[in-house]
Order: C-alpha cells, then sequence, then structure tokens
C-alpha cells in the first residue's frame, strides 16, 4: 500500500482507533512518520506540531494528536470482498457437527452440511450483504474491484454500518462497482465535513435508501449533497446530534426532486421549516427531538402525508393547529409528548379544575377535533365512528373552558375565537353544552367500569389480583385497552374478557381489536378482566 493512499485512513492499533492526517518525514528524525488523530484523548500529546512546526491540524481541537511509525500490527481494515468471504464463506471441516444426533426415535445421520456450505460459499447467489462492524474500508485495488463486481454483483441490499469507511470516494466507488445496490447503510463510520468536495456532487445513479445515522461529525448540507449525488428516495440520518437545518439551494432543491422519505429521529431538531421546499417529501419522521417544542406556520410541505412528532417536546396546541396547514398530512404520531402525558386542558399542559380528569381519550379527542384529515393517530387508524366520538368529545372539552352561561349562537361565536374547526364541528354535530348541561352527556357517554387483573385457566373462577376502577369511552377501541392492560399486569401476554351484567355469570372474550367496546354492550357496572 503506497504511503499517500494513507492519508485520511482509519486504523486500529492495540485496542486504540484514530485516522491518519499527515504522511511524511519529521524534522530532526528520519524516515517516514503518519501524523495521527487518535480517537480516545486519553493517546494523543499534541495537536499536530512538534518543536513549533505544524504538519497537521487535529479536527477535534484537542491535544489528540501524535507520531506513529508504520509498523505491521497497524489494522487498516479490509476490503469488501475479503469481508464477504470471511462472513460468508464456511469451511466444511471447520465445523464441528456429529455425525448423528440422538433423536426420540434413534440416531439421527447429519448429512448434506457439504451442500449447504457449497451454496452459501457461493457469493454471486447474494443479494443481501450483513457486513456490519467487518472492517471494511473500501473496494481495494483494480482488480480487487474486478472480482467484487463478478462475485459481488447481484446483490440489492447492502448495510456497512461500524466499519473503517472514512471516505466518501470510497462509498462511491462500492456503489459503481455494485450498480444493483438499491438499500445502503454506511452508518457510524468515521466520515468527516465536507463530505464531497465543490465540483463532485453530481449526480451518479440512484440508490433508494440511504441510512447515514450516527455520524455526528457531518452537516445537513453534507447529507443534502449525499441525497443529491445518489438520488435518494429515502434518507435517514438521525441520532446525529443535528440541530441546524439550514435553508436549501433553490438550484439544490431541484435536484432533490427524488426524495420522498426523511429521517431524522433523535437529533437536537428545533426547527424544521425550511424542509417545506422540498417538492416530493412525503414521511418525516423528527421523533426523539426534544428541542422541537413549537411548529410556527409552517409553508410548504405541500406533498407531505406522514409526520412523526414522538418523544418531541411539543407543548402546546397552537403547534397542532398549524399542521392543518398541510394539505394532504392523514398520519400523525404524537405519542410521549408533553400534550399527551399531561395535558387534557386545551392550550397549556396544566390541569385546570381537579374535575377534569386526565386520560387517554381527551389528548387524541383534542388532535382529531382540530385536524380533519387525520386518519391514522399514533398508529391506530380513525374510524368514522371514532372521529365522531372524538369530535364530540373536543366539543364538550372546549365548552369546559367557558365560565358564564351564554345562548347557543354567542357561545359558538365566543369558542370560533379561540379554538379552531368550531363552526365546521357545530354544523355537523350541533353546538355543546355549557358543562351544567351536559353533564348528563357525558355520564352517557362514560362508563364507569372495574379493571380486573386475574391469574387462572377459566376466566370466571380466576384469582383476583389487582382491581382498579376507571371511566372509558363505550365508543373505545378493544386495542385501545391494551396499554392499560399492559400498565396493569405488567406483562404483554394476556387475554381481555368482559361481563356486562356485574355478577360474573357470562364471559365474553374480547378477541377483536379493532371493535369498540359498545359492540360488547359495555355499560356502568361492567367489568373487564386481564386474564394472566
Amino acid at each position: 500500500m503506497a504511503s499517500t493512499d494513507l492519508l485520511g485512513r482509519w486504523f486500529c492499533i492495540d485496542g486504540d482507533c484514530g485516522i491518519v492526517r499527515y504522511v511524511g518525514p519529521v524534522d530532526g528524525t528520519k524516515g517516514e512518520w503518519l501524523g495521527v488523530e487518535w480517537e480516545s484523548l486519553k493517546r494523543g500529546k499534541h495537536r499536530g506540531s512538534k518543536d513549533g512546526k505544524q504538519y497537521f491540524h487535529v479536527m477535534a481541537n484537542t491535544d489528540s494528536g501524535s507520531f506513529i511509525r508504520k509498523i505491521e500490527r497497524i489494522d487498516w481494515g479490509q476490503t469488501l470482498l475479503s469481508a464477504a468471504r470471511e462472513q460468508y464463506i464456511v469451511d466444511i471441516n471447520e465445523l464441528h457437527v456429529p455425525q448423528t444426533i440422538d433423536g426420540k426415535r434413534g440416531k439421527v445421520e447429519v448429512v448434506g452440511l457439504d451442500k449447504i456450505a457449497k451454496q452459501q460459499g457461493d457469493l454471486r447467489s447474494l443479494i443481501v450483504l450483513g457486513l456490519d462492524s467487518q472492517r471494511v474500508f473500501g473496494i481495494g485495488d483494480h482488480v480487487e474491484k474486478e472480482q467484487t463486481k463478478r462475485l459481488l454483483g447481484s446483490s440489492h441490499t447492502l448495510s456497512l454500518a461500524k466499519n473503517y469507511l472514512s471516505k466518501w470516494q470510497d462509498v462511491v466507488d462500492i456503489v459503481e462497482t455494485l450498480d444493483k445496490i438499491q438499500t445502503l447503510d454506511v452508518s457510524a463510520n468515521h466520515f468527516e465535513s465536507p463530505l464531497i468536495n465543490s465540483g463532485e456532487n453530481g449526480s451518479i445513479r440512484k440508490v433508494d435508501t440511504l441510512r447515514i445515522d450516527s455520524s455526528p461529525s457531518l452537516s445537513w448540507q453534507d447529507i443534502c449533497s449525499v441525497a443529491k449525488q445518489l438520488s435518494v428516495r429515502s434518507l435517514s440520518f438521525g441520532w446525529s446530534n443535528l440541530s441546524l437545518l439550514s435553508p436549501i439551494p433553490s438550484l439544490l432543491v431541484q435536484s432533490l426532486d427524488s426524495l420522498e422519505e426523511l429521517l431524522l429521529e433523535c437529533n437536537q431538531i428545533s426547527d424544521f421549516s425550511t424542509l417545506g421546499c422540498l417538492p416530493k417529501l412525503r414521511v418525516l419522521n423528527l421523533s426523539g427531538n426534544q428541542t422541537l417544542i413549537e411548529i410556527s406556520s409552517p409553508s410548504g410541505f405541500a406533498n407531505l402525508e406522514s409526520l412523526n412528532l414522538a418523544r418531541t417536546g411539543i407543548d402546546n396546541w397552537k403547534s397542532v393547529d398549524s399542521l392543518a396547514l398541510m394539505p394532504r398530512l392523514h398520519t400523525l404520531h404524537l405519542f410521549q409528548t408533553p400534550l399527551f402525558e399531561i395535558s387534557t386542558h386545551l392550550n397549556t399542559p396544566q390541569i385546570t379544575s381537579e374535575k377534569e380528569e386526565a386520560n387517554l381519550d381527551a389528548p387524541r379527542a383534542q388532535v382529531l377535533g382540530r385536524l380533519a384529515n387525520i386518519h391514522k393517530l399514533d398508529g391506530t387508524v380513525v374510524t368514522a365512528e371514532e372521529r365522531i366520538e372524538m369530535e364530540r368529545y373536543y366539543l364538550s372539552l372546549c365548552a369546559r373552558q367557558i365560565e358564564k352561561d351564554l345562548d347557543e349562537a354567542t357561545l359558538v361565536d365566543v369558542l370560533s375565537q379561540s379554538f379552531p374547526r368550531i363552526q365546521d364541528l357545530v354544523n355537523k354535530h350541533g353546538a355543546p353544552r355549557l358543562p351544567k348541561l351536559q353533564e348528563a352527556k357525558l355520564k352517557s357517554r362514560l362508563a364507569k367500569v372495574s379493571i380486573e387483573v386475574v391469574r387462572g385457566s377459566d376466566v370466571a373462577s380466576a384469582e383476583v389480583l389487582q382491581t382498579e376502577t376507571k371511566p372509558l369511552i363505550c365508543t373505545m377501541l378493544v386495542r385501545q385497552l391494551y396499554p392499560i392492560a399492559i400498565r396493569l399486569a405488567r406483562t404483554r401476554s394476556f387475554s381481555l374478557f368482559i361481563c356486562v351484567d356485574g355478577f360474573c355469570d357470562q364471559w365474553t372474550c374480547l378477541d377483536t381489536s379493532i371493535r369498540p367496546l359498545s359492540f360488547y354492550g359495555l355499560e356502568d357496572g361492567s367489568i373487564i378482566r386481564i386474564l394472566i
């Protein structure tokens, strides 16, 4: 390997890893040195200088640099083809498999292992290559490249996470060599910004799905350049400490017309409005960005259909209201946000009254009441019956905010000034009643139910371990009981039964997850048992 090829290469030696920043002589010494930046700060001694002369710069701006000799025990990794052979080709002589195995009906002869090993050893038949953590640095020389193309050219999925890749050109060489690759994962490697130099980011060929997660040294500009170069349809750049989504230049926007899915999970994003210019973006995943606490009048997003805001810091309903500006949005995730964990109140995450009990339905009702086009919320399909029930519940929640007696017309006018969609919902369902007048209506929709955790083989005679009384909406789906059951039973292995007469004489299995509880006759005094 030529010394010039080592510049920018990742390596490991004696358990420590680093990247080569300099190759050449050092004044006052003989021979060639490698100036390296260590991954561990404990291994370094300086910032790339010796005796006042700067030989290289340490990107981390710490004393993590040093000079080492090029010695044999340095591990420079291996080529893609070498890793594939090591991973998939099995030497039948190295398998310690007995000739016979004791079975229930006597000894069973083991045959055919040689055929299995031969079939797996034919790399040309592999269409999915899993080479994570195999120390791959790239393709290799011209001869290796031709062999790789001949033997691995049928592969369409390639995973190279946690390898020795440090130069984006090595990834480009892999994509051009294996020209059938459609799904590529190069997460948790050692790329540095700028990933692509100016003038080198012309389109190569289309790669459908690219994952480049856990790459905190890369910028948003790097990711946009990669998406353009590979004409990516689905791009994942999560767990990378990304905080700033800088505006995308108009010329680059035109080159990103193939990008339909963008996954930016668990970063530090607080504003995603700059993504509205992406012309074909359909799916956007921002889950885990806890710094995202507000959404202000997003513009664009003309084709966005699915938005994941789970585990973000969204804590106000105005942000939810702003999603109505996304005309095609029909799938939304908001679980484990402050809105769903604390609030039943319309505008703040605080409970305003002792009588206003927090439950699973109130936040869901507010979302469905505010956004007319949501068909799937937090993974659950919104049925026509549920939408009707939740919109009516939303109207009642809005009416609870009024502290004085008003006639119907004035009530609707006052509510319309503070809450979205009031007039449309009143036209559909009628005006809500003020709290004192709607008490009977609320009670008619809520059933006070005893939920029991029981153990045994027969639900009727099973031992009762725990009991909890809870109000449930009759149109609640069976599958919406699952989180409650998991919390109470502390297991995911259970069966649900209902007894509607209160005497435990006849139990019905809640065996259809998409049916409402009203289908099974839920009413006040009903008992639901969680059989474990």
